[in-house]
């Protein structure tokens, strides 16, 4: 696919050459134009020494002297690579990006976007991969916005479209490049209501992109729809997205719609806030995350379906009996009317219910939700059980204290609970 762009790129139509038997062997070349574009084949020297020809298609394409820069064996340049990867440790994220930079550099494109774009899966902030592929933006073309500073010639959200469609099929490297593109927009206002307006999109990969570049260009913005996706989107993806967005605001008062969401009566709600505080990587949220687990960790908590107290309900089983208890007799004009009195006679059983078989399910994956959380928010692991984490709490909990890291500012976003959808 990368081949098939860079050809595009230098507009070179296949041409048959004649055979010629003092044509040189042909080989696995990289060829590297002008320009930053990469060509990547069998190639060989065209007769009489006038330039490259490239095998595509079944067919030799000519490529002319003037648009290679230089050239290298790929063979060579695959084996140095291999070379670079084995030098690397397991755990060294920041050499292996470095690795995926030079293959991107020396011509490898597609070996380079894998290594890149598995860290930026992994770590989607990687500081070292997103420099790796910026460094080597000659080598892409996303669509531009806009150039020379000129004013659009169409409304924001119809320019931006073409280069958020190059961005969605692609992986995290090659979407760092469009978020540099999108950067040199000088309407900012006007962006970051585009952007935002992207969120309400009926596509999830566009809502995850979304959230991407809001990430990157405007921290601290969009708070309340960011909230809303960070635990109602459907999408798994982009809440994750979204929450690493909130996270990158630095502003610790954003967990506290989240810490109110943790009591909501809405099983699923309580799941996905726990997974979202330890995606927002604010420490505040630990000591709520455990005042949380120790609530649902509690003997008769799991019938409960992790609510405070038990959900209980009375249902009546009787019959009622009507009859008359006495007439009222009224006496006007010389004559009498009987008025009959009828009174109800109730007899039965009242009992207490308590829904028990549909909250465990929810129970389980809540615990577990907290505790992945914690994990991700302290990085200790005193073992896989809820009272494990309790008793790492009673020895550190002192150093966990939401006080010491939450500073309320009255300007700060609303507090309400979020709601769950209807």
């Amino acid at each position: 696919m990368l081949l098939t762009l860079s050809l595009l790129a230098l507009a070179l139509p296949p041409q048959d050459s004649p055979r010629d038997s003092s044509a040189e062997r042909p080989q696995n070349r990289i060829l590297f134009c002008h320009g930053g574009a990469v060509l990547r084949g069998l190639t060989r020297r065209a007769p009489g020494d006038a330039g490259w020809e490239l095998r595509r298609d079944g067919k030799w394409t000519a490529v002319p002297d003037r648009l290679v820069a230089s050239n290298e064996m790929e063979r060579a340049v695959e084996l140095e690579f291999a070379e670079q990867l084995k030098a690397t440790e397991p755990g060294d994220l920041d050499a292996q990006a470095r690795a995926g930079g030079w293959a991107l550099e020396h011509g490898l494109l597609e070996e380079g976007l894998k290594i890149l774009d598995k860290l930026l899966r992994a770590n989607p902030d990687l500081r070292s991969a997103r420099d790796s592929v910026c460094a080597q933006a000659i080598r892409f073309r996303p669509p531009p916005v806009q150039s020379g500073g000129k004013p659009l010639a169409t409304p924001l959200e119809k320019a931006i479209d073409p280069l958020l469609v190059w961005c969605l099929p692609r992986g995290p490297a090659l979407q760092e490049l469009g978020i540099v593109e999108l950067a040199r927009l000088r309407d900012r206002t006007g962006l970051l209501k585009a952007l935002t307006a992207q969120l309400g999109s009926k596509e999830a990969p566009r809502r995850g992109l979304a959230a991407l570049i809001l990430r990157r260009l405007f921290p601290g913005k969009a708070h309340r729809p960011l909230i809303l996706h960070a635990i109602l989107d459907p999408d798994a993806d982009v809440r994750v997205s979204t929450a690493l967005t909130l996270g990158s605001a630095h502003d610790t008062t954003l967990i506290l719609p989240l810490v109110n969401t943790l009591e909501s009566s809405h099983p699923t709600l309580r799941q996905r806030t726990a997974e979202a505080l330890g995606r927002m990587q604010y420490p505040a949220a630990v000591e709520p995350l455990v005042h949380r687990l120790r609530t649902v960790a509690q003997p008769g908590a799991a019938a409960a379906g992790g609510h405070s107290r038990p959900p209980h309900s009375n249902i009546f089983v009787g019959k009622q009996f009507a009859y008359i208890q006495d007439f009222d007799v009224e006496v006007a004009m010389g004559s009498s009317i009987a008025d009959p009195i009828v009174n109800v006679l109730t007899s039965g059983t009242v009992l207490d219910v308590a829904v028990i078989s549909v909250s465990q399910v929810h129970f389980t994956r809540e615990t577990r939700a907290i505790r992945v959380a914690l994990g991700r928010l302290t990085g200790a692991d005193p073992g896989n059980t809820n009272r494990a984490w309790l008793k790492w709490w009673e020895k550190n909990g002192g150093d966990w204290q939401a006080k010491d890291f939450l500073d309320p500012d009255p300007t700060a976003p609303g507090t309400s609970a979020v709601k769950p959808p209807r």
